[in-house]
């Protein structure tokens, strides 16, 4: 109750460009209450420990002031053990360098997600976006475009489609696949 919510919506034909940033004016605001509590997000923030919020407020005499909010975030995680393991294309030691995030720092979830996709990009850009898996049914992929490559275990050979072909994978069947540099458009069936 007594609690609004407000939109701040910019005209960008009034808006000046500085460096080549835009600059706005501050949002001004009347409220009567003799209570005034902004709603903040800490899950957006990420600090190590207290932060400062600092608003602009003009008094009833016309005067700038400057009201300083201590922020208390709740408990601080500190990371454990970073390890990697499964079936892995790259060394630890290589992904360990493309990590930011350390043992032993306080967690911070920005920074573990850009490790993720620095990961995950490695993987990517080496065609790797399937890991191994199967499936409880018999799978029939057809490939209408690009290329794919199987990779199957028990010492079976890489099966490589490309438009046109076809691959038959039994229910149970283990497999991994690569997508070719230009992707790959497939229809798959259940039978």
């Amino acid at each position: 109750a007594g609690s609004k919510f407000f939109v701040a919506k910019v005209d960008p034909k009034k808006v000046a460009m500085v460096d080549g940033h835009a600059a706005l004016s501050p949002l001004r605001f009347h409220y009567d209450s003799d209570e005034f509590s902004l709603p903040i997000r800490l899950g957006m923030a990420n600090s190590s420990g207290k932060q400062d919020l600092i608003v602009n407020i003009l008094s009833p005499d016309k005067r700038f002031i400057y009201i300083t909010i201590k922020v208390e975030e709740g408990e601080q995680y500190t990371i454990g053990k970073l390890d990697f393991s499964g079936d892995m294309i790259v060394p630890k030691e290589q992904l360990n360098a493309l990590m930011s995030s350390r043992e032993q720092e306080t967690f911070n979830r920005s920074k573990l997600s850009k490790d993720i996709l620095a990961i995950t990009d490695v993987y990517y850009d080496a065609g790797y976006a399937y890991g191994w898996h199967s499936h409880e049914y018999h799978k029939v992929l057809f490939c209408l475009d690009g290329d794919i490559t199987f990779h199957l275990r028990d010492g079976n050979p890489d099966v490589r489609l490309d438009a046109g072909d076809r691959l038959d994978i039994e229910a149970g069947t283990e497999h991994a696949a690569t997508v070719g540099a230009e992707g790959v458009s497939c229809v798959e069936a259940a039978r």
